[in-house]
């Protein structure tokens, strides 16, 4: 039997499919995994064979929901701190209290945290365990060479360039400061010393392990700890079934998904579908139990919706996909080399398409484009071939980096090099 893992967890979305992913991969390498997380994700945990154990001090969920209601909040600093507040350091006390509690119960040998957990950050801390964070996205940790998460900025060019960036991260590293007393309030219970930056506790642990491909960010100077070790892909477990409800070969197909979880994504899934009715193709609406179309929306000849599908299944079948924009969806178009319109809605979802767009693998629209606009946009990607050949390219990058297994190999390494 190999190693025991403790994966701590928060169901932000797209934060589940690719840390159960991981973990369904520890087991096929006959480790253990326990999952601390809400019970909105026990089923999808016990789904893949891990263990779960629910919060019993940290914020809890029972179903799959957007609490922070990001959609309501268009001021990045208004969003920024009500997630200090309810997620990354507002409960720290509690998430600590949680990790250390089932660490007696459980006694792993190596912890797993979701990255936007500060508080379990510092319960890991304090276990003195092997621990890595992960990030399934571009990460929230402030990298030198690259714009603060969720600005959705181009990349630095020239002297003007990194002086922007240098600027940008040492503002937002100053703004983290005021969600710094509830950390240090948790730290000093604990007798772990004070920080003056959140960010400094992404210093303190093993690894940092950033589940996206090297080859999609911009250049960056990662901290010591910090590993690119490529994109984990599993479709969730409820994605369910599908076969092409098209015959094969007929005319081109487009994949829509607007995630799945709520942004108020119902106007914008409206003028997709309008723009889709225009055109001469097939298309597979993906709603993800998020929105609710009005009645004047409904499927036509060419146009499917579904609750929900397995997206790299349907991914083989289809030669473009209008999203809007999250890691996981990207790297799944990106792994199989289909192209992208980028609808991004908030979150990180403007980073992700800024970098779509500077390798060439597709176009970003705004959320409030016209059907007209969706529907020219669609039919220039179909019609020029270098927006599929790029995201080809990207997709044989990608799968050296997958073909490595790196994040396997660096949780392995955790204990290896443990004293």
């Amino acid at each position: 039997m190999g190693s025991h893992y403790l994966f701590v967890t928060w169901e932000g979305g797209g934060t589940i499919p690719p840390e159960l992913a991981l973990a369904k991969r520890l087991l096929d390498c006959d480790h253990r995994v326990t999952v601390l997380g809400e019970l909105a994700t026990q089923d999808e945990v016990e789904a893949i064979g891990a263990r779960f154990i629910g919060y019993q001090k940290a914020p809890q969920r029972t179903q799959r929901e957007n609490h922070l209601r990001d959609w309501e909040k268009t001021n990045p600093l208004t969003m920024a701190l009500y997630m200090m507040d309810k997620v990354l350091c507002g409960p720290a006390a509690a998430y600590a209290s949680d990790v250390l509690d089932t660490i007696k119960h459980i006694n792993p040998d190596a912890l797993v945290v979701d990255g936007f957990l500060l508080g379990a950050i510092i319960g890991a801390e304090k276990s003195a365990l092997p621990t890595a964070i992960v990030s399934p996205d571009l990460s929230l940790r402030p990298i030198k060479g690259r714009s603060p998460f969720s600005m959705g900025l181009p990349k630095a060019r020239g002297v003007l360039g990194r002086i922007r960036d240098q600027s940008l991260n040492y503002l937002t590293i100053r703004a983290s400061a005021l969600g710094i007393a509830p950390i240090n309030a948790c730290r000093q219970n604990l007798d772990l010393p004070t920080l003056r930056s959140p960010f400094e506790l992404y210093e303190r642990v093993d690894r940092h392990l950033l589940l996206t491909s090297r080859h999609f960010d911009f250049p960056t100077q990662p901290p010591d700890n910090l590993r690119y070790v490529g994109p984990q892909v599993d479709d969730p477990v409820w994605g369910g079934e599908w076969l092409p409800p098209w015959p094969s070969n007929s005319r081109p197909a487009v994949l829509v998904t607007l995630g799945s979880t709520f942004q108020d994504q119902g106007k914008v899934y409206r003028r997709i579908i309008e723009a889709l009715s225009a055109l001469d193709l097939n298309a597979i609406v993906t709603l993800g139990d998020v929105a609710e179309l009005p009645p004047l929306v409904a499927e036509g000849r060419n146009i499917h919706i579904v609750s929900s599908a397995p997206h790299n299944l349907v991914l083989k079948h289809v030669d473009l996909i209008v999203s809007h924009c999250g890691h996981g969806t990207v790297m799944k178009a990106l792994c199989a080399g289909v192209p992208l319109i980028c609808i991004p809605l908030g979150r990180d979802q403007k980073d992700n398409a800024q970098r779509v767009e500077a390798i060439g693998a597709g176009i970003r629209l705004s959320k409030t484009s016209s059907s007209s606009k969706i529907s020219t946009a669609i039919g220039r990607i179909l019609k020029d071939v270098r927006f599929k050949n790029s995201a080809i390219e990207l997709s044989k990058q990608i799968a050296m980096e997958l073909e490595d297994d790196l994040a396997i190999k660096e949780l392995e390494l955790l204990l290896q090099q443990a004293p």
